[in-house]
């Protein structure tokens, strides 16, 4: 009988597809069920923790006392069938639920910094003793900060940080232009990969607003038409120290938002990978992912008790059995991508003559589920086009008068800040170093604002140290 490794050959070799095909996606659910088991439990044990502390927010709490209704009815229950479809259902559901509420938090942490943008550059009239700089010195200082690693991404970094926090000085036409050149870089790339470019320029400058982010977080709301509605051009000092106030309770408020949604994600795409892969996993790779489950058991117990006290350390302590494995199984899984890959672009048809389409099926959802996107959309279908520059335009258009409108309304400060997050989102579009020298000579020379000036310098040093 062949070994896991030889049957992986065969099908690469397209040998035996009738039999060896239904063994790999076997042992290719046995390494997402071992990895996904061990990975909730952990998982779950970190958001529990969190409730305990009291760093869990409340709205993230009534979906995990859900998610623990899900996992007393499957995992930690006799296996039946309609039961794993129900809690399949219900953990989608879920999901879907978390993804909404996440991207509206993104999109309030995204106009938030906006707001931040602006404070940051009139914080220095009410310092006191405002001294202007010396352009060209600065300029020196930040271009040999820019380039002192010699790594590549690192100075990218550190050029789109620059764009940032520069005084913005250029005219819309040129920052539309600008738009366009980052636009055709993506030429025959995926739709998708357009289209995520394009929500990412979106959100940074506070355009995106999706639904029920108001209705979901009625506070963040309240905060955002009161920074919104200040007169940024006249604001007294005790004004200013009044927005600070907000702008900090926000912030907050916003990191216990998401890093509850977030912890609750990781647990809730493991268990949901567990659930895709359970009927077809080995008994070996069920024990092995079962091997916390004594821990899962706790924990299920005291929120279904609505308890929320630690437990006890020698619980804790079984973690332990599981150092080196989580590693492991992880390879594995990276490994199985290329081959969930392959089966999907050579062998569709041949799964689906064989009835694999639905064991197909779990598995390139649970390869998402275990990615590094997070919060991947698994609805979404793509057509797999490849874009033109027809399509391109199109595109650009449409952002162009998209900004338009919002920069039409928007004050100076706003624009400048929403100009900068976007620059910020966009791939380095300068040559060499004299491009980058000159646009920084031209952004601190033309700005007339000397707090904006003085401001911009300091924190552009502190991104870079």
């Amino acid at each position: 009988m062949l070994n896991r490794k030889q049957i992986e050959q065969e099908v690469r070799k397209g040998k035996q597809l009738e039999v060896h095909l239904p063994m790999l996606l076997n042992h290719i659910s046995s390494d997402y069920y071992a990895y996904s088991g061990m990975s909730f439990a952990m998982h779950y044990y970190n958001v529990f923790e969190m409730l305990v502390s009291g760093e869990c927010s409340e709205g993230a709490k009534n979906h995990i006392l859900k998610v623990n209704d899900i996992v007393l009815s499957t995992i930690l229950a006799e296996f039946d069938a309609t039961k794993r479809e129900q809690g399949i259902k219900k953990l989608h559901e879920l999901r879907t639920s978390i993804n909404s509420i996440m991207q509206g938090l993104t999109s309030y942490a995204d106009r938030f910094s906006l707001y931040e943008y602006m404070l940051n550059r009139i914080e220095p009239n009410y310092k006191g003793d405002l001294e202007d700089i010396d352009v060209e010195a600065e300029v020196k200082e930040l271009v040999s900060m820019i380039f002192a690693d010699e790594d590549r991404l690192v100075m990218n970094e550190h050029i789109r940080s620059m764009l940032s926090q520069l005084p913005v000085r250029m005219t819309k036409n040129r920052f539309y232009d600008m738009l366009k050149e980052s636009l055709s870089i993506y030429e025959g790339s995926e739709e998708s990969t357009v289209e995520d470019f394009i929500y990412m320029l979106r959100s940074a400058a506070g355009i995106y607003k999706p639904d029920h982010m108001e209705e979901d977080f009625p506070q963040l709301m309240e905060a955002v038409k009161r920074l919104e509605n200040a007169d940024y051009q006249n604001l007294s000092e005790s004004d200013y120290k009044e927005l600070e106030i907000v702008l900090s309770d926000v912030t907050s408020r916003l990191q216990v938002e998401t890093e509850s949604y977030y912890a609750l994600e990781e647990a809730v795409n493991a268990l949901y990978s567990v659930l895709l892969n359970e009927v077809y996993a080995s008994k070996e790779a069920v024990a092995t992912g079962n091997l916390l489950n004594g821990i899962v058991k706790e924990i299920t117990m005291l929120l279904q008790e609505k308890q929320f006290i630690s437990i006890p350390e020698d619980l804790v302590d079984e973690f332990s059995v599981a150092e080196g494995k989580l590693e492991q199984y992880l390879e594995c899984v990276t490994e199985d991508e290329a081959m969930i890959d392959l089966i999907k672009k050579d062998h569709k048809d041949l799964a689906q003559a064989l009835m694999l389409t639905h064991h197909l099926e779990c598995l390139v959802l649970s390869q998402s589920l275990v990615s590094n996107s997070l919060f991947i959309d698994l609805d979404k279908q793509w057509n797999g086009k490849t874009v033109d520059k027809s399509f391109l335009e199109k595109r650009w258009c449409e952002l162009v008068d998209e900004f338009s409108n919002v920069l039409s309304e928007g004050n100076k400060l706003m624009n400048r800040a929403r100009i900068a997050a976007t620059l910020r989102e966009m791939p380095v579009l300068f040559s060499n170093t004299t491009e980058i020298r000159d646009y920084m000579r031209n952004s601190l020379a033309s700005c007339r604002d000397v707090a904006e000036r003085v401001a911009s310098v300091s924190l552009l040093k502190q991104l870079f140290d």
